[in-house]
């Protein structure tokens, strides 16, 4: 006997219509007709409903293997809202990344300071947060085509950003602090890696997201 043919039995038994159940679960009288004649079924939360309404164990009205489908569909249910909801982070976080690299870019091409670095823990923790809020990376990492081209665009987007900064300092501004202070030099090496990060977070993300369906 099927869940429809036990549902259908388990009112009969309780001397309840159609309409009588409808009314105790808030929903319309074709509903109720509808999983008795199994045309669809309730969830695994509607099933106890009807197993307390008709004064029976909800074992008695389905067997474990439904009870498993009911709470699969509703674990499965639970796991995509979730995902939907992070999945909004990231790709907010994704806006606010593609905002620090304009910013990064007008920093860039202003003489360099230490003071620049303010936004190097911006772009880390917004980075950090599309990594762990995003999920289905392996759809960029298992392409092997993509990944050998990023190898090679990586390396290159990370010269061109500390050239342009170099250049610009040492030989437009004079900036004569990051020719005779290591330091300073460094920090626009730090500047260039997370910027090279976040531009290729720029590429990737929207990758992505397209190859996830």
């Amino acid at each position: 006997m099927n869940l429809a043919e036990k549902l259908k039995q388990a009112r009969q038994q309780q001397n309840l219509t159609q309409s009588e159940v409808a009314k105790q679960l808030n929903v319309s009288r074709k509903t109720i007709f509808s999983w008795e004649t199994g045309r669809s079924l309730p969830n695994f939360e509607l099933v106890n409903k009807l197993a307390d309404l008709y004064h029976i164990p909800t074992s008695q009205l389905i067997s474990d293997g439904e009870q498993s489908n009911q709470e699969a569909k509703i674990s499965y249910r639970t796991k995509l809202i979730r995902y939907k909801r992070w999945g909004y982070i990231s790709k907010y976080a994704y806006y606010f990344d593609l905002i620090l690299i304009l910013a990064s870019l007008v920093i860039l091409l202003t003489p360099f300071s230490l003071k620049n670095l303010w936004i190097t823990p911006l772009l880390i923790i917004d980075l950090s947060i599309i990594f762990l809020y995003e999920s289905h990376w392996k759809t960029i990492t298992d392409n092997q085509p993509l990944m050998r081209k990023l190898m090679i665009v990586v390396p290159l987007i990370f010269l061109v950003v500390v050239a342009t900064g170099y250049i610009l300092n040492v030989y437009i501004y004079h900036n004569l602090a990051l020719i005779h202070n290591p330091i300073n030099l460094i920090g626009l090496v730090i500047l260039t890696i997370t910027m090279t990060a976040s531009i290729l977070m720029a590429i990737i993300f929207p990758l992505k997201r397209l190859t996830v369906k």
